[in-house]
């Protein structure tokens, strides 16, 4: 996040999900677990569909683009999910026994 925070260009405003205080505890967890884009739409986005739209507003947006093509994406996701897993349970002392 503090990479995507140097690089990013106007139109992609970044929030810490620790200080939303109108969210549940659930939806705290699920959006701690995955990272979220909210579209203009009012569509969300998750995981690496919203990492590589996120990135999209970088300069390095192009180096991202491959992870969604048909070929590897579904790899993408199943090591996106395991890493995403990891993460969670290393920041907030869980077991990955007990993560979805």
């Amino acid at each position: 996040m503090a990479l995507l925070r140097k690089h990013k260009r106007a139109g992609l405003t970044l929030v810490d999900i620790h200080s939303l205080l109108s969210i549940s505890e659930a939806e705290r967890e699920q959006m701690l677990r995955d990272l979220h884009l909210l579209l203009p739409d009012g569509r969300w986005l998750l995981g690496v569909e919203a990492n590589v739209a996120a990135w999209s507003f970088t300069p390095m947006g192009f180096l991202w683009k491959p992870l969604r093509w048909r070929i590897w994406s579904g790899l993408v996701d199943r090591v996106y999910r395991r890493w995403a897993d990891k993460r969670y349970c290393k920041s907030y002392a869980c077991s990955l026994d007990n993560a979805s």
